[in-house]
């Protein structure tokens, strides 16, 4: 590939030519180039800022106003310093930084958050981070001819609050987004807006407890505006209503303009093998407990064994080498706590997640546990929700 020359200009795009664009990135990082990378795909711009070959921020075009707003929201749980008075007084100093044609005026915001000791250092670092990770999450589904980039020289010395390696950040994002796409096809964009529909609200098909915890906030707030009003990352209130979408419990609309500019998840799938089946072995005396815990994590494509007599789990369980084990303290023969750490000790279920279901809560019930073996613990009774919560926690 062929980097072009370092633009004094935007004017001068090239277009890319079968190249992805975590190439360009690692080139113009490898080069220690200091400037603006633009990237251009259809309506939206990515403007990545680099010094000295590290990214000091990146963002996209689209409403930076309400990106920043959002975050700020997100952090105004943790630090009562964020009040009304600042997000507006952001917005203006953002408002005056680009019609003044100031260089990268979202980081004006930054650095005056910080120099009004509005945010902590670590808080900076952490608010700056999720900024670039959410820009970059959308850049990285680009695909290869689809794009022009080109770059911008700058020189002025300018105060800078953090620099990120870009391996570090690509290492994360990556991750993150493998995560979004176990997601799809059902949530195709974090910026699609669950809500439950007024017919399943007023059918029998909704559970309780989904209608108390959920019904008054999908509302029509996308995911990533839920993040921030409810001060939780966006990608674990997705992974919990998942069950519920497949379900139909929950429906989606699609994300609204311009957010609907942006690349869609599902455009990593075509270049991902299929996953795995996960197998969740459950042992436990009753066949009632097993049909339920079979129903409620019908919706997550896995296959559970039942296994009712506690003696022969063991041997059962290292035939089949599942990937997760629902166990029950109270069997009668051999109890839980003495299974576990039998599964435990054998070599190849060392490192298995053993999930130890009882309607015990005590303080000693779950010592046991933990001496046993046991990765979590998980209380009768309880719901779908509660049980696909935890079931993904180590299976997602």
């Amino acid at each position: 590939m062929t980097i072009p020359s370092m633009y004094s200009s935007y004017d001068e795009l090239t277009k890319n030519t079968a190249t992805d664009i975590i190439t360009i990135l690692k080139r113009f990082a490898d080069l220690k180039s200091t400037g603006n990378l633009q990237i251009t795909w259809g309506e939206v711009k990515w403007s990545v800022y680099f010094n000295q070959g590290n990214i000091i921020y990146l963002t996209n075009s689209l409403k930076p106003e309400e990106k920043i707003d959002r975050h700020l929201r997100f952090f105004s749980k943790y630090n009562s310093q964020i009040t009304s008075a600042v997000i507006a007084k952001t917005r203006l100093i953002l408002f005056k930084s680009s019609k003044q044609g100031i260089y990268n005026p979202e980081y004006q915001v930054l650095y005056w958050l910080y120099q009004e000791k509005i945010l902590s250092p670590t808080q900076s670092y952490n608010l700056i981070f999720r900024l670039i990770q959410e820009a970059l999450e959308s850049l990285l589904l680009l695909q290869e001819n689809e794009y022009l980039f080109g770059f911008q020289k700058h020189t002025e010395n300018e105060s800078i609050l953090i620099r990120f390696f870009l391996d570090e950040l690509l290492t994360k994002t990556e991750e993150r987004l493998k995560k979004w796409q176990l997601l799809t096809p059902e949530i195709e964009s974090s910026y699609q807006s669950p809500y439950i529909s007024r017919e399943i609200q007023e059918s029998q098909q909704l559970l309780e407890e989904v209608r108390k915890k959920y019904g008054k906030i999908l509302v029509g707030y996308n995911f990533r505006e839920l993040g921030g009003r409810l001060g939780q990352d966006e990608l674990i209130i997705a992974q919990k209503l998942h069950p519920m979408i497949r379900q139909g419990l929950i429906k989606l609309s699609p994300p609204q303009t311009p957010f609907d500019k942006l690349p869609n998840l599902i455009k990593l799938v075509s270049t991902t093998t299929p996953q795995q089946e996960k197998i969740i072995v459950c042992v436990d005396d009753s066949p009632t407990v097993i049909r339920v815990i079979s129903h409620y994590l019908n919706s997550l494509e896995v296959k559970i064994h039942p296994i009712t007599e506690s003696p022969k789990a063991l041997m059962e369980i290292i035939r089949i080498k599942p990937h997760l084990i629902l166990l029950d303290i109270g069997m009668p023969d051999l109890d839980g706590y003495r299974l576990c750490s039998l599964i435990r000790n054998h070599s190849a279920l060392s490192a298995t997640p053993i999930i130890m279901v009882t309607g015990k809560n005590g303080i000693i019930d779950r010592a046991k546990a933990k001496i046993a073996g046991a990765t979590d613990y998980l209380t009768k009774p309880f719901g779908q929700d509660k049980l696909n919560e935890i079931v993904l926690k180590y299976l997602g």
